[in-house]
């Protein structure tokens, strides 16, 4: 059985995005890293996750994890980044927030790509410039993910869909500082 964990984000400072607070969780289990990702796929595709937030999903079966973070914008289009609690990231507790997005580089999604059901990849919005999207900068240019909405006879019901369970986080009242 694995078990799954979704985190919601905004930033902390619209004018200074890379520090970010903790919305809500999302948690629930499947048979395996297939299932998890039919029901983070689910919830887009339904709109059951607002757009314009943060999200890391982390998937294990109790061993190893699969962890991967992006930015749903519109339109079920998925710009993957890094999504950091700063203990991970530095080790020990650190000054700042408690978690951190990181839009250098691109992360590895080979774990979950690799998995059904399939998310597509879209070519660059800038073009054929490699380096385009991997800056603080132009994060949001980069080539993304788009997922196609699933089989309707396949998909559970909306009544199915996994609860929304709230953590210790702030209830999701739109980004800080609207």
């Amino acid at each position: 059985m694995w078990t799954a964990i979704l985190r919601a984000f905004a930033p902390s400072n619209p004018k200074q995005i890379s520090d970010l607070i903790a919305l809500r969780e999302y948690r629930f289990s499947a048979a395996d890293l297939s299932g998890c990702k039919q029901r983070l796929s689910e919830l887009i595709c339904r709109d059951g996750l607002p757009a314009e937030r943060f999200y890391r999903f982390e998937a294990s079966p109790g061993g190893s994890k699969v962890t991967i973070s992006f930015y749903l914008f519109d339109g079920r289009r998925l710009c993957p980044l890094r999504i950091w609690n700063r203990t991970e990231l530095y080790g020990q507790v650190s000054a700042g927030p408690e978690w951190m997005v990181d839009f250098n580089g691109l992360p590895p999604w080979s774990a979950i790509t690799a998995v059904e059901p399939h998310w597509r990849l879209l070519g660059p919005l800038s073009g054929k410039d490699s380096t385009v999207g991997r800056s603080a900068r132009d994060w949001n240019k980069r080539s993304c993910w788009v997922i196609d909405p699933p089989d309707v006879e396949l998909a559970p019901t909306p009544s199915t869909l996994p609860a929304i369970q709230h953590g210790p986080f702030l209830p999701d009242h739109g980004t800080p500082g609207q």
